[in-house]
């Protein structure tokens, strides 16, 4: 049984290397000029303004299982009589530092960088009126181990000085063993909405949370996005690379050959040499 797991493992290592021997050999995308960051005026309560503003974040659902993206809504209240801004950070979570206390009993503490063009984080609130933003909590923890997990928000500039007593909020959620059958159904809505959505915001936001199933289940329902000519593409291509294995790299050959957006032809072609210099099938499974 040993031998026959092995020779199946070695084919299917070779069969990765000839896919992406291949692909290097047939790509030539051109690459798309940089593009430099913006830069954003800072904005952040100070010590004696803080009682003006209150944090909460509450789980879109408090149960989620191994390899699904967690959701929370993150609500800024302004307490006082006028509107003010807030700069909550790049994308809306560049000052959001997030600390989980982790099943294993780690704690683990990340603020994110986010990195090349991205959007301002700074809202006007109006008087006793609150600005609420839906992120996904994997992007700061991978949530790996099945069991509850504490979670604190606290809003941290991430450029100059920090706050002593930083206004803060709580949750909790549990991850529960992995579902097939809810996996397939939730990267199949995902993939609906990314190609289907109203409008690109809501294709790009559905196509961001399929990125965040870390699942090979949710590779095919990538693909499909990818082969429909969905304008929200681009984010998926790097969750193909970090899933892996043949079908990631089958699925982003044709990505950086055919999708009708060139930037996202470029990320794919980014992506799969990436994932080809690695030459690991991961996540696939050998069946004995």
């Amino acid at each position: 049984m040993h031998a026959k797991r092995n020779s199946f493992a070695a084919a299917l290592v070779f069969a990765v290397i000839a896919a992406c021997g291949l692909s290097q050999a047939q790509s030539n995308n051109a690459s798309a000029p940089g593009q430099a960051s913006k830069t954003q005026p800072f904005i952040f309560p100070d010590a004696s303004s803080k009682s003006l503003w209150k944090i909460t974040a509450r789980p879109v659902s408090t149960d989620a299982v191994l390899g699904e993206p967690v959701f929370f809504d993150l609500q800024v209240g302004n307490l006082s009589s006028k509107s003010t801004r807030i700069d909550l950070g790049d994308d809306d979570k560049g000052n959001l530092r997030v600390t989980v206390s982790e099943p294993n009993g780690l704690l683990r503490e990340v603020q994110l960088r986010p990195g090349g063009m991205h959007a301002f984080g700074t809202h006007m609130v109006g008087a006793r009126a609150t600005y609420t933003k839906r992120l996904i909590l994997n992007e700061w923890n991978d949530l790996r181990d099945v069991g509850n997990y504490d979670v604190k928000i606290a809003l941290v500039p991430e450029f100059g000085p920090k706050p002593d007593n930083p206004l803060t909020a709580v949750f909790h959620v549990s991850i529960a063993p992995r579902s097939e059958s809810r996996l397939s159904a939730v990267a199949k809505a995902f993939a609906d909405q990314a190609i289907n959505g109203r409008d690109g915001r809501d294709r790009d936001d559905a196509a961001f949370a399929l990125s965040y199933v870390d699942d090979p289940i949710a590779i095919p329902e990538i693909e499909r996005v990818l082969a429909s000519g969905s304008d929200a593409g681009s984010s998926l291509t790097t969750a193909l690379a970090h899933l892996g294995g043949l079908s990631a790299v089958e699925a982003l050959q044709a990505a950086a050959k055919n999708h009708p957006d060139w930037s996202t032809r470029v990320v794919a072609d980014r992506d799969l040499r990436r994932l080809c210099s690695t030459k690991v099938p991961a996540h696939e499974e050998v069946s004995d």
